[in-house]
């Protein structure tokens, strides 16, 4: 399994690499002279997840030494988003390597995928509606279309993306399907995607590729529409035959889904596809509880830079959760009524400083134990895990700057 001192050792070689600054900065001349904000300072500073006014961030980071706002600013310009991307994809390689591999967990022996979108909010400036575009009745409102592959069962964002509106979400799909292929062999993995993704484009383009499993509106086609709930195999376009089922939900809706999987009895395929929420989940800690939306720049530059930082973030705080819940499950007294698992916040909260002392500061003897003083802290007060619960959704919620159920942990 990978663990927390291993993902300290990858960030810290990206971080400190040559290549890394060369391929970074935007001009060979940056970072060349011996200043107060040397490039390994700055990633250091947006490393300690601190979402304050900026200029509080410096004078904590800097201490008695003055560093402006300004100069800050002008350092993050400096540079491309290519520091957290490089560390993605070393921290993605290292995670599904073959050594790692075998400590994933499977579904009948395949890897369980879902991608998904979101809409990102950014600053109200006609620069950012310019790039990116806007929603809204008078579409003014700077908005970013944000898409992630996320193994649901083994908790990590293999590739992500952000793009202006006016790219589709099935090419955002294609996208990272290209991107994992060279990773992961694609016909040992099943794909989830919901009721916005499925056209006969994309079906044809992933079949004798990979493996999907897609809900379907009920207008979708007509073919579906007049089929019983159950199991049935029909020839949805020319020479393209997919599996179809349906199933009752206790609400009532009758849910629709398309595969082209066949060795997975039809009882499973509604656990399957549930399985689709931990890309929801996975959403709600990259804008909520990392609070990446809360922009600390204004340019496109920094837009790309604080997405992938939120990226690369969430996946050390879900590899953090997977080895504090071995210590949570160490500890679990056997006559409680539930499984419990760590906290997320807590784990936000405590990697919240912490993780950029670890991977600038710390020597690499210490790396070991200091790592094991975070995972005992994020092991501490675990939540209980209570099945079956549900609650109505509220089509017209009331919008309130700070929701009863969101305390930031940061």
């Amino acid at each position: 399994m990978l663990r927390l001192p291993d993902v300290i050792m990858i960030l810290r070689d990206v971080f400190n690499a040559d290549s890394t600054l060369e391929k970074s900065r935007t001009n060979p001349k940056y970072f060349t002279r011996k200043r107060k904000l040397p490039f390994a300072a700055v990633l250091e500073v947006m490393l300690c997840m601190y979402h304050k006014s900026t200029q509080k961030i410096l004078n904590k980071f800097f201490g008695k030494v003055f560093c402006s706002q300004q100069s800050f600013s002008e350092a993050r310009q400096k540079f491309t988003e290519y520091p957290f991307v490089r560390a993605l994809e070393c921290l993605r390689n290292a995670f599904y390597s073959s050594g790692n591999r075998e400590t994933l967990k499977t579904f009948h022996g395949y890897h369980i995928f879902a991608i998904d979108g979101s809409a990102f909010a950014l600053p109200g400036l006609k620069s950012l509606l310019d790039i990116f575009g806007g929603t809204g009745k008078k579409a003014d409102a700077p908005t970013a279309r944000a898409s992630i592959i996320y193994d649901v069962m083994s908790k990590f964002i293999l590739h992500a993306d952000i793009k202006p509106l006016k790219v589709d979400e099935r090419t955002l799909a294609k996208a990272h399907i290209s991107a994992i292929q060279d990773i992961i062999c694609l016909k040992k993995c099943i794909i989830l995607m919901d009721r916005g993704y499925p056209s006969e484009a994309l079906i044809r383009d992933l079949l004798g590729k990979t493996y999907f499993v897609m809900r379907v509106k009920s207008s979708f086609s007509k073919k579906i529409d007049v089929l019983p709930c159950g199991d049935h195999i029909i020839e949805l376009y020319p020479n393209i035959s997919v599996r179809i089922l349906k199933f009752a939900l206790k609400s009532g809706e009758v849910e629709t889904l398309i595969s082209n999987v066949n060795d997975i009895n039809f009882d499973e395929f509604k656990r399957l596809y549930f399985m689709r929420w931990g890309v929801e989940i996975a959403f709600d800690l990259i804008k909520n509880k990392i609070e990446t939306t809360n922009w600390g720049g204004w340019s496109e530059q920094c837009i790309r830079q604080e997405f992938f930082l939120g990226i690369l973030l969430t996946n050390v705080v879900l590899i953090c959760e997977r080895e504090a819940a071995v210590k949570v499950d160490e500890r679990r007294n056997p006559r409680n009524k539930y499984e419990y698992r760590p906290n997320l916040s807590n784990i936000v909260s405590t990697l919240q400083g912490t993780l950029s002392k670890a991977v600038f500061a710390i020597p690499k003897n210490e790396i070991i134990s200091f790592c094991s003083c975070i995972i005992e802290e994020c092991a501490y007060q675990p939540c209980p895990v209570r099945p079956g619960r549900s609650f109505s959704r509220n089509k017209e919620p009331r919008k309130t700057k700070f929701h009863k159920s969101r305390k930031s942990a940061l």
